[in-house]
């Protein structure tokens, strides 16, 4: 019985996940120029960080999902790779505002007032999968149970051939 309720909590973990990126592909549709980005050729580091970001949105869209829905029991190994994919996105995020903010003066987050629902796609969304990863426990798979060790019925220890 215990098996079956991870698994369902597993299953809907999935699920929440698939909405979460259907939601970010809305809001990435909705918005291209912040999300389909042509990297800085003037800053090779901002050039580098905007990369990452955008790989960082589209690892965030696939695979939670993908790993989600392919594997059953959420092992250590799993939720590792998952709180790394999900954490790409936002990091990047993150710096790019940080090298803004030191070459340019300005680390340009006027867009986040104009249109909050960025703000769920660069932070919230990410911290949800971290908070949703830290409290779920790993379950790691059952031991497979010893075999027999006793002799088959028709051969005695003290039997000769």
């Amino acid at each position: 019985m215990t098996t079956q309720k991870q698994l369902s909590r597993s299953q809907q973990l999935a699920w929440l996940s698939l909405i979460f990126s259907a939601l970010i592909i809305l809001i990435a549709l909705s918005f291209r120029t912040f999300f389909f980005i042509t990297p800085n050729k003037s800053n090779s580091l901002l050039a580098v960080i905007q990369v990452f970001y955008f790989v960082g949105w589209v690892l965030l869209v696939v695979l939670p999902p993908a790993l989600l829905f392919m594997i059953r029991n959420l092992n250590t190994f799993v939720r590792v790779m998952l709180m790394v994919t999900v954490l790409i996105f936002p990091a990047a995020a993150i710096a790019d505002h940080v090298v803004l903010a030191i070459i340019a003066g300005d680390p340009y987050l006027g867009y986040l007032a104009s249109y909050p629902i960025l703000l769920v796609a660069n932070t919230i969304i990410p911290a949800m999968y971290v908070i949703l990863l830290v409290r779920l426990k790993p379950v790691e798979p059952e031991p497979e149970p010893e075999a027999d060790k006793t002799l088959p019925l028709w051969r005695m220890p003290n039997q000769e051939g």
